[in-house]
């Protein structure tokens, strides 16, 4: 039994790619769906940690995420490089886990398992003041076939991908994985994890067990892992090393004297690299090297490596091995796997016609120890989210203007060189780890220095393009806010009344840009007048031309038709009362002030009017949530901000900070025609 239906688009794969895209349609109310052949999310083991750029991703989703994270996690402050020499371990270096980043987030690594990071986002997806809340996440469906009508393709208002789904019986959709011996489970069990519930994320697709469906879509995603069948279906092939690293992995309660275990341990000795990663819960991740695969040699197929071998058994003695003299030991392993995995990049992310596109694993494979699988997986399903909304997204007015697809063409152009620089660094990182090395501890140290930047998510170089504009733009009045980069996150205080915010809050993602005026001191006259002239340019009409800041753009998104939320009715739900935005372009005020917060002298109801929002006399009155001080107060608040973005004090600066929050341009307050081209080229010429 066959049926059909439409979706705007279809997601393959509900991991941390998927759901990170899932998130920004659900957010922006696009008609989505995501489909997983597994019968429930991950619970526990796989990805392992979140690095601070991904935590600020998770603040800007608003509910709580950032908050949960502090909560549930581990953080780790120092990595210590140990040697083993005559048969004695000891610690060499101590590095930073942050180090060489120092300042660029207000958060710090954390490390918990992948279940929890998708529950996160999961909860997020339903959050009632989304557009489209109700998104559906079906598991228990496995994709079968797809095909593109090629005539169709090029009409923006065509459904020209159809995949045919087939709905999976229980046993096939929860298939044994065989990691459930020798006292361990596999990832995809019960959890003990506080908040968790198997059956709210299990298989919901009771009685239709064995029934295909038809799905015609716009756009359908590869977010299906390492071994994507939607990659395999568009025909693009992976490049890249030969050489497959085969590794175990155990999530353990330790029980040993090595000094180290509750710190990031790096422990080099005669059998290779171990990697020791403090948990949750009590739990520390160990990874060994097992053995390596050459996939290109024809010689040894039958001695080809067989990884249903390895066992816990097998991990835990070269863990021992690797720990001598100290004794290493557990009664609880909630979860172990051997990963076998080579360093590639798919040839493209996207087809010919832009309408399949691939992200996360399905683009990039790698050894699962260098921490930044599931990071770059949900960063890339960040950058592409709000790109497709905007794509498929209607203009409420009569002109029916549609963002051109174009726009979708700079998630390949930033994010694959991305993936490139995440198999560089994996490279660099595993020649540290297996076999017997001549590496030293200030060689790992070097390597480990000279990659912070692009893992913490600070050197990812967006290039120049329709989102990025570093020819118009003037770096040199904000110095350490680089274009082409993610904005430098610092705390500020509330102007209307003083209270710390962190700027994730202050852009939280809803698809709208980020005008962020730096004015300086606004208690300085000359400040004052060249803050009022800028806000007078960008919302006053001329000739043919709208306001800049209140019309010529109106905000695309609209609640998905048929949508219903009961918002309000669970006396626990946090309902924050937010005005609908009317324009997709936001300023955001962030003046300058010697003295501390509480003793300003320019008021809330002194600013200029474009810096309050447009007054709603029918229910919200100003908007007070878009005005701040750098200042001090007596919290996290230092009144440093523009210190650290490299702005002078004086002269001020102008930053465009995108929905994704990477910095589009920057310039002076008066550059306000290279500011309107900058617009003209992203919304006008994509």
């Amino acid at each position: 039994m066959s049926f059909t239906s439409k979706t705007d688009v279809l997601i393959v794969g509900a991991g941390p790619a998927g759901l990170a895209t899932a998130w920004w349609l659900a957010r922006c109310g696009i008609n989505a769906r995501v489909v997983d052949k597994r019968g429930s999310k991950v619970y526990k083991g796989q990805a392992d940690g979140l690095m601070s750029r991904t935590i600020e991703i998770l603040d800007s989703m608003g509910c709580g995420l950032s908050q949960r994270v502090s909560h549930e996690s581990y953080l780790t402050y120092f990595m210590d490089i140990w040697t083993s020499e005559a048969g004695k371990l000891e610690k060499n270096q101590v590095v930073g886990a942050s180090e060489g980043t120092h300042g660029s987030s207000p958060f710090r690594a954390s490390t918990i398992s992948q279940g929890r990071i998708e529950r996160y986002i999961i909860d997020a997806i339903q959050d009632p003041s989304n557009l489209n809340p109700a998104l559906p996440i079906d598991r228990g469906v496995q994709a079968e076939t797809l095909q593109i009508d090629q005539a169709m393709t090029s009409e923006p208002d065509a459904y020209p991908v159809s995949v045919k789904l087939r709905y999976l019986s229980h046993e096939e959709a929860n298939p044994s994985t065989g990691a459930t011996s020798e006292a361990a489970t596999s990832g995809l069990v019960g959890s003990n994890l506080m908040g968790e519930s198997w059956e709210s994320y299990a298989t919901r697709n009771k009685g239709n067990e064995g029934k295909t469906e038809i799905v015609q879509a716009k756009y359908v995603l590869g977010c299906d892992g390492a071994h994507s069948w939607v990659r395999s279906q568009i025909g693009i092939k992976m490049e890249g090393s030969s050489t497959e690293s085969v590794w175990g992995a155990m999530d353990v309660v330790p029980i040993t004297d090595f000094p180290g275990i509750r710190r990031g341990c790096f422990i080099k000795s005669s059998a290779g690299g171990m990697l020791i990663i403090p948990r949750e819960r009590g739990l520390s991740r160990v990874y060994v090297p097992y053995h390596e695969v050459n996939t290109d040699d024809e010689s040894n197929k039958a001695d080809r490596f067989d990884r249903s071998e390895v066992t816990l058994s097998k991990i835990k003695a070269i863990a021992q091995r690797m720990f001598h003299p100290y004794k290493f030991d557990f009664k609880i392993c909630e979860w172990w796997s051997a990963y076998q995995v080579g360093q590639r990049v798919a040839e493209r992310s996207q087809d010919a016609t832009g309408r399949v596109l691939l992200a996360g694993d399905a683009v990039h494979t790698h050894s699962p120890k260098v921490g930044l699988g599931a990071n770059t997986s949900i960063q890339d399903g960040w950058n592409l989210g709000w790109k497709l909304a905007m794509a498929l997204a209607h203009e409420p007015s009569h002109t029916a203007k549609k963002e051109s697809p174009a726009i979708l063409a700079t998630y390949e152009g930033e994010r694959h060189p991305v993936a490139h620089m995440l198999i560089e660094y994996d490279r660099a990182w595993s020649k540290m780890f297996m076999g017997n090395t001549e590496h030293t501890s200030d060689e790992f140290l070097r390597r480990f220095m000279s990659f912070q930047p692009f893992i913490h998510g600070r050197s990812f170089k967006y290039p120049d393009g329709a989102l990025i504009s570093r020819q118009t733009s003037t770096q040199s009045v904000a110095k350490n806010v680089l274009v082409g980069e993610s904005f430098p996150h610092a705390y500020v205080v509330l102007h209307a009344n003083p209270q710390e915010w962190i700027t994730t809050k202050i852009f939280r993602a809803d698809g709208r840009f980020r005008i962020v005026l730096l004015p300086g001191d606004l208690s300085i006259p000359d400040q004052m007048s060249r803050a009022r002239e800028f806000c007078e340019r960008i919302t006053t009409a001329n000739g043919n031309e709208q306001s800049l800041l209140h019309t010529r753009y109106p905000y695309p998104f609209v609640k998905l038709s048929g949508v219903e939320v009961a918002e309000g009715q669970n006396p626990d739900s946090f309902i924050h009362y937010r005005r609908h935005p009317t324009s997709l372009i936001e300023l955001i005020t962030i003046s300058y002030s010697t003295k501390p917060a509480q003793d300003v002298s320019v008021r809330f109801e002194d600013l200029p009017t474009a810096m309050r929002g447009q007054f709603d006399e029918q229910c919200f009155g100003w908007d007070y949530e878009c005005a701040f001080l750098d200042a001090r107060l007596e919290t996290s608040c230092d009144g440093t901000a523009y210190e650290r973005w490299g702005v002078d004090k004086q002269k001020g600066a102008v930053v465009v900070v995108r929905p994704d929050m990477h910095v589009g341009w920057v310039g002076d307050i008066e550059d306000v025609k290279e500011l309107e081209g900058y617009f003209d080229n992203v919304l006008n010429s994509c």
